[in-house]
């Protein structure tokens, strides 16, 4: 794992429900496969290898919001499938100062899964299917796990500079999706997701 590589999860709550119900309805143009996804992390530091990810809490570090830990504890207490998607094109050195510091700066920051996120998800439903102007207005302070990834990768050149954030969930980061669109447009490409074995703690 090295620092840009995407991470993506099947998460086993109730609320890991709740968005694969929401892609359901309002995603209509991705694979089965990507409709399993609710989570969306991304590896902070290569060595050793750090998982970087906005959630509401979790139990096994006792963090909410924004945070990072190490990636064998991450994957060691995931209540989920994993799956990593290698970047193609390592970081370079100005490159990995900028993504790290994006990280830095916004630790331990609020996630946000109220009522106001809540009402961005579906505005930004409305929007992809329906014609309303009033869904790109909006947009909360505190991002949701996919928004917070797709930040740090705007902030370092990854997503193009008018890259929408707040619109990514987890479904379009399988691959083929509208993060594949918007990362090509800048040079950058991630392999096909793989998937993480617990019995032999790789990536295969």
């Amino acid at each position: 794992m090295k620092t840009g590589d995407i991470i993506l999860c099947a998460g086993n709550s109730r609320m890991s429900d709740g968005i694969r119900a929401y892609q359901h309805v309002f995603c209509r143009d991705v694979c089965d496969e990507a409709h399993r996804l609710s989570h969306i992390a991304a590896v902070g530091l290569s060595n050793p290898p750090t998982i970087y990810e906005t959630t509401t809490y979790n139990k096994w570090c006792d963090k909410a919001g924004a945070q990072e830990n190490p990636a064998q504890d991450f994957l060691d207490n995931y209540d989920g499938d994993v799956w990593l998607r290698e970047l193609k094109i390592p970081l370079i050195w100005k490159e990995l100062i900028t993504y790290r510091n994006a990280t830095y700066l916004s630790a331990k920051l609020p996630y946000e899964n109220g009522i106001p996120g809540k009402l961005e998800l579906l505005l930004a439903g409305i929007e992809w299917n329906w014609f309303a102007p009033i869904a790109k207005k909006f947009q909360t302070k505190n991002p949701h796990c996919s928004e917070r990834i797709a930040n740090v990768m705007k902030a370092v050149g990854m997503l193009p500079t008018n890259t929408r954030t707040n619109k990514l969930p987890p479904c379009e980061w399988w691959g083929d999706g509208r993060v594949d669109e918007l990362t090509i447009m800048c040079g950058v490409k991630f392999g096909k997701p793989v998937q993480y074995n617990r019995l032999t703690k790789t990536f295969a």
